[in-house]
């Protein structure tokens, strides 16, 4: 097969690569979503950094274009089938430099801005390399792949790794004698079967919340394929469950992820009592995620850090800065893990509708409630952040990783002060605060 001419297509399951046709400059700048005035691209060839004025976007795709023709460069665009849409661009060009990668097959992945925290991880990018990697030594009858990567892309490089890419020693030497950056290379003859596209199978991962939860619903006597599981579940914490328990708005149903409480008259919403902490609650998202539930809505509790705020107070949350361990594990190696932006407007409609008085914005979650210091809480309150709690970057992660969407609601329980915690578990401002979000949450229901 000649891929100049014959364009194949490489599909799976899951991913479909295809020649990119971009036919002018907007869709070429669509594809790396950086449509600006100025568009600052890495040529990462010569290693150094051109800007390329947004009108001029044409001019510099007819380039790539004729360097296709030529035969050296093939663009693909990533195209996931989950979701129908193209996610990334993957680039192949044939080096002949006179350097160490001379007569070397150079790879790169570059994803939309917007899919960015859901495939720049580990094991969706060993996916893809796995799905090209071999025909990339068929199509360009060349002995070695090369991969460029920055030394903060821990994901990637643990992706590569794992496929058998190997750090290049030496790095390729640019004129002015710096490093041109760290280079991970793979040689077919060394691509044998523990390290090639196929040892994907050493990051496979053995455990199948579905499976399980399958069993566990049909030792109480219900088949998970034929059973309506409400599409969006409230997690509650601890006297939030209670106080819901109390108006005797639904019964319990399904033995997922708990007790799974479906509301009177509306059996597409449902509520559950929420586990404490990140990897518990992560848990529980897996199982009622694989039961079928399509939103995760947690109502919860939270320290407050800004100064002007009180016991009882609400907080709508965009995200939460991530101290945790179980993001990592999930391949969410970030700072800050967000929440899913159409159902945090939903909710912000609501309480604003309910004259609910809330404040919006970003939250802290840790995995360590009695470890909070003075200097991180100086640290997050100077940049904004609203409350410190233990649960939401579990439960937006999983979200994140299962495309489940999640959001979530705290009631400020206690403050930590410059100086001091201020505990408000015995406040009345907190029991109406419970009260408040609880009724709301079950007149929206019944509307």
């Amino acid at each position: 097969m000649y891929l100049y001419k014959d364009l194949p297509v490489l599909q799976d399951d899951k991913y479909i690569l295809l020649f990119n046709n971009a036919t002018d400059g907007n869709d070429f700048v669509m594809a790396f979503d950086k449509a600006k005035n100025e568009l600052p691209l890495q040529d990462d060839d010569d290693n150094h950094y051109l800007t390329i004025a947004f009108k001029r976007m044409n001019v510099a795709l007819n380039l790539w274009k004729q360097a296709h023709k030529k035969g050296w460069y093939f663009r693909w665009t990533i195209i996931d089938k989950t979701i129908g849409d193209t996610i990334g661009i993957i680039e192949e060009i044939e080096r002949a430099d006179d350097d160490e990668l001379s007569n070397y097959v150079w790879l790169k992945i570059d994803f939309e801005k917007r899919y960015e925290k859901y495939y720049e991880n580990e094991k969706e990018i060993m996916h893809l390399l796995s799905l090209i990697v071999q025909p990339t030594f068929e199509f360009f009858a060349c002995e070695n792949i090369a991969i460029k990567i920055i030394s903060f892309a821990k994901q990637r490089i643990k992706a590569v790794s794992n496929l058998g890419f190997i750090k290049l020693q030496n790095c390729p030497i640019k004129h002015d004698r710096t490093q041109s950056g760290v280079y991970y290379v793979l040689n077919k003859f060394n691509n044998t079967n523990e390290n090639s596209t196929d040892s994907t199978e050493k990051s496979n991962i053995l455990t199948d919340p579905k499976k399980l939860v399958a069993r566990e619903l049909k030792k109480a006597g219900f088949d998970i394929s034929t059973i309506k599981v409400p599409t969006r579940v409230f997690i509650l914490a601890d006297s939030l469950y209670d106080t819901m328990l109390s108006k005797n708005c639904g019964k319990y149903k399904y033995p997922l992820g708990g007790k799974l409480f479906v509301f009177d008259g509306n059996d597409s919403v449902g509520f559950i009592k929420g586990a404490m902490c990140s990897p518990a609650i992560a848990t529980q998202a897996e199982d009622l995620i694989a039961g079928g539930v399509k939103e995760l809505i947690h109502i919860g509790f939270a320290g407050g850090l800004q100064q002007n705020m009180n016991v009882g107070d609400i907080v709508l949350t965009d995200g939460a800065y991530n101290d945790t361990a179980v993001a990592r594990l999930y391949g969410f190696d970030y700072d800050f893990i967000e929440s899913t932006k159409s159902l945090t407007d939903e909710l912000c409609k609501l309480l604003k509708n309910s004259k609910i008085n809330h404040r919006r914005g970003k939250h802290w979650t840790t995995d360590a409630g009695y470890m909070e210091t003075y200097a991180q809480v100086v640290e997050h309150r100077n940049k904004g952040t609203l409350c410190v709690e233990m649960e939401g970057v579990g439960l937006f992660t999983v979200a994140n990783y299962r495309k489940c969407r999640s959001s979530a609601i705290y009631i400020i329980s206690d403050i930590l002060a410059n100086d001091d915690w201020s505990i408000g578990w015995s406040e009345n401002a907190l029991d109406t605060g419970i009260n408040k979000i609880i009724d709301t949450l079950i007149l929206s229901i019944q509307k």
